[in-house]
């Protein structure tokens, strides 16, 4: 392919220096020959040497200006040109030097070329002379690896921004495509441990002391889950809607707090063996002619995953009293898992208070644990310890 020579003329040459000030003239269009007829006879070029600029990619810009005049960098101001950019490279300045083109494409464009740099251009006090070329000096971007997935088998890379001098700056918090990032290590093995103690802290100020010239790469690890999750390590981390994914890492003590469980839940909750203990949740009946499904979740969704997390100390209240109902199932854990529905290595222990009536269908049916399940739910290794307490009114 063609390498882009798209030459920018930046009409700095209207640009009028009075007592050190720059003014912007009037939008005349100028020709070449208008500008060196003002004086503006100094040609600069800004090579871009494998950068561009702008939305049209150029590859080099001009410059015209008076002898002895300052010139303005590229991207500093709107008329300028934008500022140019290399993908994997910070921009380290401006410098004269000589390009010697090894190799040409048929078009007489150097397909391969070295520069040879001189002294950085110094655009506070240096001076247009004459005629002037300048190179732009790309920094090879420091990469950072992570190492993330099964077995930490899939990698991304991500360029590290730097001075003009080529110091790293800090680095932000990554982000993995996809992923819900736990922490990262600067180890497999803490990875493997999981002990955030020894989790690297973000944004990261050290940077100096991990990329250099010898060692321009920084392999991190990342404890890593696919998808989008919610991470609860407090209580007031936890917040729970019908398509939430929750992935905890503490044990959580809600000191009676009331919380809000979906009436239908389709998210992944894996608890990795923590508990939530202490909380109250309170139903009440819809308005709705149908089939009602109660519980501390109404109804488990065919997509729904519940692994390894003990429910503890629940006071879970229902007040089921609307006649429109056609018929209530209520169960201390669920109403209802449906088809596909996953729980594995599930505890739940409490208490729930159960005012039903008003169904036109029947006698309402109670469970301890999941009230109603389909057939091709998947429960595996649960348990349950519920004192059932029906407050129904005598009549």
């Amino acid at each position: 392919m063609k390498r882009k020579h798209i030459k920018f003329i930046l009409i700095a040459a209207c640009l009028m220096l009075f007592a050190g000030v720059l003014t912007a003239c009037r939008q005349d269009i100028l020709t070449l020959g208008d500008l060196k007829e003002r004086g503006y006879d100094c040609e600069v070029v800004f090579d871009l040497n494998g950068g561009t600029s702008g939305s049209r990619e150029l590859t080099e810009l001009k410059q015209y200006a008076k002898s002895g005049s300052p010139i303005v960098r590229p991207g500093s101001n709107t008329a300028s040109g934008k500022e140019p950019t290399r993908e994997g490279y910070t921009l380290g300045g401006y410098y004269r030097g000589t390009k010697t083109v090894v190799s040409t494409d048929e078009d007489g464009n150097a397909t391969e070329y070295y520069i040879t740099y001189g002294e950085k251009w110094d655009f506070a006090k240096d001076r247009v002379t004459g005629n002037l070329t300048l190179y732009a000096k790309w920094l090879k971007d420091y990469e950072l690896v992570i190492h993330y997935g099964e077995d930490f088998a899939e990698t991304q890379t991500v360029f590290v921004d730097q001075s003009e001098d080529g110091t790293p700056l800090a680095l932000k918090r990554p982000v993995i495509k996809d992923y819900t990032v736990i922490a990262f290590y600067d180890s497999k093995e803490k990875a493997e441990a999981k002990n955030e103690a020894e989790a690297l802290e973000f944004p990261y100020e050290n940077t100096a002391d991990k990329f250099s010239d010898e060692t321009p790469t920084w392999d991190i690890w990342a404890d890593a889950i696919k998808g989008t999750f919610t991470v609860v390590r407090t209580a007031a981390d936890f917040k729970l809607s019908s398509a939430t994914n929750i992935y905890l890492l503490a044990n959580i003590d809600f000191g009676g707090a009331t919380l809000s469980f979906p009436d239908v839940y389709q998210g992944k909750f894996y608890g990795n063996g923590h508990t939530l203990s202490n909380f109250k949740v309170e139903r009440l009946s819809e308005d709705k002619p149908v089939d009602k499904y109660l519980g501390l979740f109404g109804t488990l969704a065919g997509v729904a995953e519940i692994r390894d997390v003990t429910f503890d100390e629940v006071t879970l209240d229902i007040t089921a009293t609307n006649p429109l109902v056609n018929h209530y199932y209520v169960g201390a854990f669920a109403g209802r898992a449906v088809e596909g529905a996953t729980l594995e290595k599930v505890t739940f222990n409490g208490t729930m208070t159960y005012n039903i009536a008003g169904q036109t269908v029947g006698e309402p049916e109670i469970d301890e644990f999941i009230c109603s399940v389909d057939a091709g739910a998947n429960i595996s290794d649960c348990h349950h310890t519920v004192t059932l307490i029906d407050a129904k009114p005598a009549e």
